[in-house]
């Protein structure tokens, strides 16, 4: 699982698509494109708890889950989710790094 850091040279894909020019434009300036595998919210939006649970069993080494916890009240359940979230993948054994760390593990 990933946490994107202020250090590094990323972006992320708008609304996650997949665009063939731009992952290109963004190397051909050394910006790394990355995106996520896990997200709960179009799934279970206002539901905290059904957002923890699909979070966590989707994850996997490597995943980055997107969340949307700072707006205003339709992220509520974002926000109630955040620590169920965070204390499950730890008591499964999971730690967080950020993405410059998981692109280094790359082989």
């Amino acid at each position: 699982m990933v946490q994107l850091s202020a250090q590094g040279s990323f972006s992320g894909m708008p609304y996650g698509k997949d665009l063939l020019d731009l992952p290109w434009e963004l190397s051909q300036r050394g910006t790394t494109s990355v995106t996520w595998d896990i997200e709960p919210v179009p799934y279970h939006a206002g539901d905290a708890r059904a957002c923890a649970d699909y979070a966590v069993t989707q994850t996997r080494p490597g995943s980055i889950i997107l969340m949307h916890p700072f707006c205003e009240a339709e992220c509520a359940a974002d926000r109630e989710a955040l620590p169920q979230i965070i204390d499950r993948l730890r008591a499964d054994g999971y730690r967080f790094i950020t993405v410059s760390e998981l692109l280094a593990m790359r082989p």
